[in-house]
Formats: C-alpha cells, structure tokens, sequence
C-alpha cells in the first residue's frame, strides 16, 4: 500500500508550499486528507493558513479558521498573526484590525502581531490608524521592531509629519536597535517629502555615531569576556582536563468568534 502521510507530513508539504508562494497546491491538500478520512491537527491548519498569507488569500485564511472553530480548535497566536497578514496582503484591513482587536482582548497580541496589523492599515491607505497603533504600542511598552519603525517613516512621508519621524528616530536609537537600509530610506523620504534635506544629514551623522558607539561596545564586551575567562582559569574554576584553545564550553475564543463573524468589507 505504500507509506501513509500523517499530519506532520502534511504540515510540512504545506509550509513548502507557502515557500514557493503555490497557495492553491496548499488547499489542495486538505481536500487530499478529507478524501483519506484524516483529520487536519493545528499544525496543518497554521501552515496552510501562512500559505494563504503568502499568496495574499484572505478570505482562504478566515475560511480555514472558521473551520477550525466549528472542530473546536482553538488557532495560536502564530496562526492568527499569518491570517492579519493574509489580511493586509489581501488590503482587507478592517478584518486585519478585527482579528488584531480580539488577540488584544485575550492579552496574546504580541510584537509581531502589530507589525501585522500596522502593515495591513498602511496598504489600506489608513495611516492615522496606523500610528495611533504605533502610539498604542508605546503605551503598552510593547516592544517595536524595525518593521514597525519602517511603517511609521513611511507614513509619515505620506502625511508629510516629518518632526514626528524626527521622534520616533530618536526614539528608535535609544532603544539601542540599528536601522536597516530599507529602515533608513524611509526615515529620509519622510524628510525628503518636506524639503528637509539638512535634516537628513544630520539622521545619516546621527546612525554614524550610533553604529560607532556600537562597535566600541563590541569590542568592551569582548575584552571583559577575555578578562574574565582568565580571572576563572587563575582561580582554578576551569577543569584541567579542558581544552587550551576551545572557544566555548558544551555543557481566543469569543472574541476571536466575533472577528470572524464579522462582514468581510474589503
């Protein structure tokens, strides 16, 4: 008869889908498993829900967490940050919201399920409602992402609020994360947009001596880890019989019901 896939080899051929972006190829495999009898578990249901993210299928995503609902499965916080995300993909950004709002009522919304729903308001054109998120975030002292710093520049550009990038660069710096190119560009399109060009150079001086400061940093941290490694080996706490030269030692429920009740307005 040959070998009998189970849920994890199910699972897995999903995820591989979503990888090459072949959304249809994922569903297709829950109507394999009805046709066997088999039941898809959690697993199956988040990968084909993150294959229905990639490929910006958001009615599939809200499809396949009604069914798991009616077969009184209960979606984790990854599955339901990939269906925000196949939401916002999909510019259905009041289902994004939706979906966001009732993680946030079970106290499970976590950093990336507001780069999520950040990135879903901004492609649906709702940038206010993308940096009261933004601001809600720092209220909660939930910790922002570069992701989340990206989307507010880029709103800002669009808005034209370039002190407040200003801010939340400052702000960005401080919390000691370094900004990316694509963090970077949007930081300077947000000034560039309003003609704040001296302001620019003085962003790029700033991520200068940031990125100095930080080297320093790596090179104290290196030389106190040296300084300590022979304090331990003067103190005899190293075994005798270790290596000289080793370079390291071995040793939702109603709530999430109401979002997807809710009418699918695009």
């Amino acid at each position: 008869k040959g070998l009998v896939p189970n849920s994890h080899a199910y699972a897995a051929a999903a995820t591989a889908c979503a990888t090459g972006g072949a959304w249809e190829s994922a569903l297709g495999l829950l109507g394999h498993m009805q046709s066997r009898g088999r039941r898809p578990s959690k697993i199956v249901y988040g990968a084909l829900v993150s294959a229905c993210a990639t490929g910006g299928q958001w009615v599939q995503a809200l499809s396949l967490l009604k069914r798991m609902q009616m077969q009184r499965m209960r979606p984790d916080v990854v599955t339901i940050n990939a269906a925000i995300k196949a939401c916002g993909r999909g510019r259905a950004w009041r289902e994004a919201l939706l979906l966001f709002s009732a993680l946030d009522a079970d106290g499970a919304a976590t950093t990336r399920s507001c780069g999520a729903a950040m990135a879903a308001l901004v492609k649906g054109g709702q940038i206010q409602k993308a940096m009261l998120l933004f601001d809600w975030m720092n209220e909660r002292g939930v910790h922002a992402s570069l992701q989340c710093y990206t989307l507010v520049f880029a709103c800002c550009a669009r808005s034209g609020e370039w002190s407040r990038a200003v801010e939340v660069w400052e702000q960005l710096l401080r919390s000691g994360q370094m900004p990316d190119r694509v963090c970077l560009c949007a930081m300077l399109d947000a000034l560039s947009s309003a003609r704040q060009w001296r302001r620019g150079l003085a962003v790029l001086e700033q991520l200068s001596r940031a990125q100095r400061a930080a080297k320093r940093k790596r090179k104290l941290l290196t030389r106190a880890e040296v300084d300590a490694m022979r304090s331990q080996q003067q103190g005899g706490e190293f075994e005798s019989n270790a290596a000289p030269d080793s370079d390291s030692a071995s040793g939702m429920d109603g709530t999430i019901a109401s979002a997807l009740d809710a009418d699918p307005a695009a």
